[in-house]
């Protein structure tokens, strides 16, 4: 079992293990090793705000140089952008031709459905959950919410309400930059590609009960 939400805190520690079977978290590229997989994707431009802030607080800045007569955050926004198109590009052959191999799960729905995308996790990689207990489910689904419960590194010695705080004011003031307006304005060829990759992903993806019934 690997986490893919970690805390200080016993709630947020993972309670789950289903004997030899391991899962593997990557934000790598499509390789051919890589024989079953599920593919989460969200929304590219809350995508690219949270990396923006994982940049600025926990690491040291923008790793890309500004672009022509761009700003720092229109440049930041492009060469994300750029990554977003790349890494998700390189996974949609593979799941075209395999779809039996691959679960295409969109962010935002795991949100809002997470005991159904679990359920639907739990039957693609054939994991028998009958062990686990009447509550567990439920404490699973749990460990995930929109509350951010992450200190950024860089504020390691903060009190954690401030820290939060300044978190949400650094997603507020990139708010009106990173938008598919701003990458209309500044990259309309690459806008484009954006939005068509993220439509043939929602074409792919798994979707619960309820939407399947209105689809």
């Amino acid at each position: 079992y690997a986490p893919t939400l970690t805390g200080r805190e016993p709630r947020y520690r993972p309670f789950y293990f289903n004997g030899p079977d391991h899962l593997l978290k990557t934000h790598s590229d499509f390789r051919p090793a890589f024989r079953r997989a599920i593919v989460m994707y969200r929304n590219p431009f809350d995508a690219i705000r949270s990396a923006y802030a994982y940049d600025h607080m926990e690491k040291q800045g923008s790793p890309y140089g500004r672009i022509g007569s761009l700003t720092a955050d229109e440049s930041y926004l492009v060469g994300r952008a750029r990554e977003y198109v790349s890494f998700y590009a390189s996974w949609l052959p593979p799941i075209l031709a395999h779809p039996d191999q691959y679960m295409v799960v969109r962010y935002e729905e795991m949100l809002d459905s997470t005991e159904e995308v679990l359920q639907a996790v739990f039957a693609f990689l054939n994991i028998d959950s009958s062990n686990l207990p009447p509550e567990g489910l439920s404490r699973l689904a749990a460990m995930y919410s929109r509350t951010d419960v992450t200190r950024p590194m860089m504020l390691q010695g903060m009190n954690l309400e401030e820290a939060v705080r300044l978190k949400r004011e650094m997603f507020e003031s990139i708010q009106p930059v990173m938008t598919a307006q701003t990458m209309r304005r500044v990259a309309p060829t690459l806008e484009a590609q954006l939005s068509d990759l993220v439509a043939r992903m929602d074409a792919v993806r798994w979707l619960p009960e309820a939407a399947m019934t209105h689809a």
